[in-house]
C-alpha cells in the first residue's frame, strides 16, 4: 500500500476542488489528479459544511430600527433606575406604541379588534 502511495500538495486540491465544482465528476478528476478520489469527497463535503452555516431560510428583518431598539432600551433603564420596573406587558406596550408612532400607523394589539 505504501507504493501506490501519490504526494499531493494543497495546489493539486484545489484544483481537483475546482474542477469538482465546475461540474467534472469526482471520479473523473481523482483519474487525472493526484489527489485521491476519497480526499475529494471528502473535502467537497467539508466545503459543502462550511458553506451552509446559514440558515436556509432567513428570519424576517426585525420592525424596530437599532435607534428604537435603544431609545425602548433607555426608557426600560429608566423606569428602573426611579424604581419602577416595568413587565413585559408594559415593554411590549410601549414597543408597539413606539412602532406606530414611527411607522405612523395605528399597530394593532390585542384590545383592539
Amino acid at each position: 500500500m505504501g507504493e501506490d502511495e501519490t504526494s499531493y500538495i494543497q495546489a493539486d486540491v484545489d484544483l481537483a476542488l475546482a474542477r469538482v465544482a465546475a461540474g467534472e465528476k469526482k471520479a473523473a478528476v481523482a483519474r487525472t489528479s493526484p489527489v485521491p478520489l476519497r480526499t475529494i469527497f471528502r473535502r467537497v463535503k467539508m466545503s459543502a459544511d462550511c458553506d451552509n452555516t446559514g440558515s436556509a431560510r432567513p428570519d424576517p428583518k426585525p420592525l424596530m430600527s437599532a435607534e428604537l431598539e435603544r431609545d425602548l432600551a433607555e426608557w426600560i433603564a429608566a423606569k428602573q433606575r426611579c424604581g419602577m420596573p416595568v413587565g413585559r406587558r408594559e415593554i411590549i406596550a410601549k414597543a408597539s406604541a413606539i412602532l406606530a408612532v414611527a411607522m405612523e400607523r395605528r399597530m394593532p394589539t390585542r384590545s383592539t379588534p
